[in-house]
């Protein structure tokens, strides 16, 4: 009888334990884009509370048609303490080679499958981005359809998430090269206390059903 007990503590505290704090509704490697082409209307940044350095800076693509602007990335957090992450780029009216400049994407990586996001756009810019994914932890927000071009500038891409912090990191921007430059990621929850307990508590249950076994 005490095997069985202690069987039963041992599964279900383990059970718990696996269930992440953040149940993911999204799956590893796709974001929902339902919502994608949604505008916010009017600016959406009072109502979110800035909770990073805002970056903005200029930065040159080194391809065989150089592409030169600035970008802008900060944190935000909503009314539920989660954060939003926000990207923005915006291209010099004479680039280097004005007839070939673009823009085709933005890509940040390192996001924890735990990590929900909605993605949503802010009509700011002139260029929405045509289309997100996210594989292997990366989500890339492409602007193919059409490009950013010389002297446009990109709506504002909001990705909420279920986040509660962040870490500075790199993005990518690209054009036909790439260019790593510093940006935000989200940081995977942490386990809480209690969860911390039942990884304890399961792990106790093994070894004493262990023992017994063994007995």
């Amino acid at each position: 009888m005490k095997r069985a007990i202690l069987a039963a503590v041992a599964v279900l505290s383990l059970s718990l334990l696996l269930t992440p704090a953040f149940a993911s509704t999204v799956p590893a490697n796709q974001v929902p884009v339902a919502n994608l082409w949604t505008t916010l209307g009017t600016n959406p940044f009072p109502s979110l509370n800035p909770v990073s350095p805002f970056i903005f800076a200029p930065f040159t693509l080194p391809s065989l048609n150089p592409v030169t602007g600035h970008y802008a990335t900060q944190v935000f957090s909503d009314a539920s303490g989660h954060l939003v992450f926000a990207y923005y780029v915006q291209l010099d009216g004479n680039p280097p080679n004005a007839a070939n400049a673009d823009i085709q994407k933005i890509s940040t990586g390192d996001w924890d499958d735990s990590i929900t996001v909605d993605a949503k756009q802010w009509a700011d810019g002139s260029v929405p981005a045509s289309g997100i994914n996210r594989i292997n932890g990366v989500i890339t927000m492409y602007f193919q359809i059409p490009l950013v071009k010389a002297g446009q500038a990109s709506y504002d891409l909001l990705l909420y998430t279920n986040a509660t912090d962040y870490t500075l990191d790199t993005i990518g921007l690209q054009d036909g090269a790439g260019q790593t430059v510093n940006g935000f990621v989200p940081l995977a929850p942490t386990p809480e206390p209690a969860t911390l307990s039942l990884l304890g508590f399961g792990i106790v249950g093994l070894g004493a059903l262990r023992k017994k076994v063994r007995k």
